[in-house]
């Protein structure tokens, strides 16, 4: 109750309508008046009308779209990591490779699999990297990154590019383009992006890149399925094929 309210005595109709930000305090049995109390100013009029007001009142309040603070969230989150992951990696993804390039010129790149497109217009894409991550500071600092997308030849660039490493690079086939981005050879597809956005999401920073240059080539992808990376399956020529 706020604040200098005071009790209700309210026909059996009206009760239910007391809801905040208004509140009906007070009503003359004679006339069917009541007094409404909203924001310090009190106002005469009819029963209905005041409760017409304070229903108008009530579902403005239930509109409302604040969130709980980070510790109410804290409080109130008992989800199992281990049951998260699990969950979520039932969830089958592609698997990329982002690279960018360090202030010295010296390629980075990670291991992703949290890739998505976002909007076709203006074409954005989206990925997120750990804030534990030691390349963390290299894609903040640098501006630009590119998408390789793997094909399922390339198994090991995932597990390699996965690790910590000094030389995440070595004995990879891999090109520069204009913008000295490295590019991996073999790859199903590479976009390029400018960073238009980053967001913070919880223990991950969140990258929204802008597409600058995209191209792609008839590979066959890399899937990634509860914790395993492996070659997609045939697909069904026909819907006859696909059993029930």
């Amino acid at each position: 109750m706020p604040a200098g309210a005071t009790t209700s005595i309210l026909p059996a109709a009206a009760r239910a309508w007391w809801l905040l930000p208004g509140r009906i305090n007070k009503r003359d049995a004679a006339d069917q008046k009541c007094s409404l109390a909203i924001s310090g100013r009190r106002l005469s009029m009819d029963v209905r009308a005041a409760c017409e007001v304070t229903e108008t009142m009530r579902m403005m309040a239930s509109e409302r779209t604040d969130l709980p603070n980070d510790a109410q969230d804290d409080a109130q989150n008992s989800i199992d990591e281990r049951a998260f992951r699990d969950v979520m990696g039932r969830f089958a993804t592609g698997v990329t490779v982002v690279t960018t390039a360090a202030q010295d010129g010296a390629p980075v790149g990670v291991t992703v699999n949290s890739f998505s497109s976002v909007s076709v217009d203006p074409p954005l894409v989206l990925w997120s990297l750990g804030l534990r991550a030691p390349s963390l500071s290299a894609f903040r600092g640098s501006g630009r990154f590119a998408v390789n997308i793997l094909p399922n030849t390339q198994r090991h660039l995932c597990e390699q590019f996965a690790r910590p490493s000094a030389d995440k690079f070595s004995g990879v086939a891999y090109r520069r383009d204009d913008n000295d981005l490295p590019l991996l050879d073999g790859a199903v597809a590479q976009i390029i992006c400018s960073t238009w956005r980053r967001y913070p999401g919880g223990d991950h920073e969140i990258f929204v890149g802008r597409v600058q240059a995209l191209r792609a080539w008839d590979h066959d992808p890399l899937v990634f399925y509860r914790g395993r990376a492996s070659g997609l399956r045939p697909l069904a020529e026909s819907e006859d094929d696909v059993s029930s």
